[in-house]
């Protein structure tokens, strides 16, 4: 009887382990962090996840790991973005150019900020490993300080994705 109940708990974690190892990273990330958001698919396997809310945002953030890469518009309030990789993968301009985008979409929406700013406007998008992000204890707006950033520039497009 104990043999039968120890195999049927070796055959459960089995289950358990094999469907952790093929759920996308983004998915786990958002799992672990007990966010809502938004995913989005990136050649190479990558994956980018925005949170719904700033609170969804800061746990996305704090669940990161630390080589992931930590987007967002410079000067403008919204949305941030992480993407999730292996330790050691660049990361190409085009998918990070497609994953500002992204967030420049995500973090218009419904907002006044529409009116300033529109199709071919210049956006700055700051590139910081999650390692330097740190967000402002106490703050609910959904706030971070960060060091080392990258800064690219892009044009506004609207794509579809």
């Amino acid at each position: 009887v104990r043999r039968e109940l120890l195999e049927k708990e070796i055959l459960q974690l089995e289950k358990e382990l094999s469907l952790s190892q093929t759920a996308s990273p983004s998915a786990s990330i958002l799992k672990k962090s007990e966010s809502k958001g938004r995913t989005l698919s990136l050649e190479n396997g990558l994956q980018a996840v925005c949170g719904k809310s700033a609170k969804d945002n800061l746990a996305i953030l704090r669940k990161a790991q630390p080589w992931d890469l930590w987007l967002h518009l410079r000067d403008y309030p919204g949305a941030h973005a992480i993407i999730t990789r292996p330790r050691n993968l660049e990361v190409g301009l085009d998918s990070i150019e497609r994953v500002s985008q992204w967030v420049f979409r995500e973090s218009l929406k419904g907002k006044s900020l529409k009116i300033g700013l529109k199709l071919g406007v210049k956006l700055d998008v700051v590139v910081v490993e999650c390692r330097h992000v740190r967000p402002i204890k106490g703050d609910k707006l959904g706030r971070v300080t960060y060091h080392n950033p990258k800064i690219f520039s892009f044009a506004s497009k609207i794509e579809s994705y």
